[in-house]
């Protein structure tokens, strides 16, 4: 029997993107249950272009941030599992059958990607999450990133059972990072990771990055460290540990290393903090 997969794209102002990546969503060999895009309170084309193709749409009346928008999203699921994709980010038209081959109650997949150009899906870039066999090594990998404020799994590329959904789901209050809190919380509460080691997402570079433009906000920066610090505690790490992580985080990003370090452009950044494990 084939899965239910509800694939559920949270956008905002993502005319210039958004329809090719619902076009590779359509187009899977393995067709999904439903489409569900959140609209965040675009003023361009977004909601326009998503009726188009899409089972449902849930407007957000104003702009409430990427983590109240997956959270919706997951919560008008009726599919057994929930795929999250980015609206500037496409798929493999592969992406769905193979990763759907790997699916269980207690188990979620996430895969390899691909960096591409704003304007193109060639690829100038090849990322390769770490690899573990057992969940304990996933979970020591997790933490060790989670400290460096990083993930290497992309939530463009996750699949989740629904199920999870009942007992945890993405902080609303989290304009960036609600993924990385997502991740350490599925942890916590038992979830099983598999990686598909093949890149089946394009994962877009481009300057208008939301995640980009909101991590130079000092509030919101500390704001996802407060909830770091939660859960890395419930995960055991001991509070020296995550507050010399902390003390290095806030240097790097708002030390004059780190302000110079935004300025560079974020294709270059992006790539080259997610293969260095820095976020």
């Amino acid at each position: 029997m084939k899965p239910r997969i509800s694939v559920v794209i949270p956008a905002y102002n993502s005319e210039q993107y958004i329809e090719e990546t619902l076009k590779h969503v359509i187009h899977q060999t393995l067709k999904p249950y439903e489409i569900i895009v959140v609209d965040d309170c675009s003023s361009d084309r977004t909601r326009m272009i998503a009726r188009k193709y899409s089972s449902r749409i849930v407007v957000h009346e104003e702009n409430l941030g990427i983590g109240a928008s997956r959270r919706d999203g997951a919560l008008n699921a009726e599919g057994d599992y929930v795929a999250f994709c980015s609206s500037d980010d496409v798929w493999s038209l592969f992406f769905l059958k193979e990763c759907s081959k790997h699916l269980s109650e207690d188990t979620a997949t996430f895969t390899d990607y691909y960096f591409i150009p704003e304007d193109s899906l060639i690829p100038i870039g090849k990322f390769e999450a770490p690899r573990y066999e057992t969940q304990n090594e996933f979970r020591r990998l997790v933490i060790e990133w989670a400290l460096r404020k990083n993930m290497f799994v992309n939530f463009s590329s996750v699949i989740i059972p629904k199920q999870i959904f009942e007992k945890i789901n993405f902080e609303p209050k989290l304009r960036h990072g609600e993924d990385l809190i997502f991740l350490l919380d599925s942890i916590i509460h038992g979830l099983k990771w598999r990686h598909i080691r093949y890149p089946y997402l394009y994962y877009r570079i481009h300057r208008k990055m939301g995640t980009e433009l909101i991590k130079e906000n000092k509030q919101e920066f500390l704001t996802l460290w407060d909830f770091l610090k939660d859960r890395l505690t419930k995960l055991g790490v001991k509070q020296e540990t995550i507050e010399n992580a902390f003390k290095r985080s806030y240097s790097r990003h708002f030390g004059l290393i780190g302000r110079l370090w935004r300025k560079t452009p974020s294709v270059i950044r992006k790539p080259i903090k997610t293969i260095l494990g820095k976020r």
